[in-house]
């Protein structure tokens, strides 16, 4: 699974959709199911994929499909 799979993956289970409904568009601003909550578990479910925590000042800058999705690719243990 890639890490843009894995990221629409994670939306999508956070705003309780189905991962083919989320694109590279959706984010805090686009969606109106984002909110803190679905923030608060994304980070989470995030958190959980790369088996340690965000750093406090990239969990805002962490509110689209491609920013997860990134960080991601560069935070996955065994790359």
């Amino acid at each position: 699974m890639t890490a843009d799979q894995i990221a629409k993956t994670i939306v999508a289970e956070a705003l309780h959709t189905q991962p083919d409904m989320i694109d590279e568009s959706v984010s805090s601003t686009t969606s109106d199911l984002w909110d803190s909550v679905a923030h608060i578990n994304i980070m989470l479910a995030v958190e959980e994929h790369i088996g340690g925590g965000i750093p406090v000042e990239q969990i805002f800058q962490l509110n689209s499909v491609p920013s997860i999705a990134l960080f991601l690719d560069q935070h996955t243990p065994n790359k």
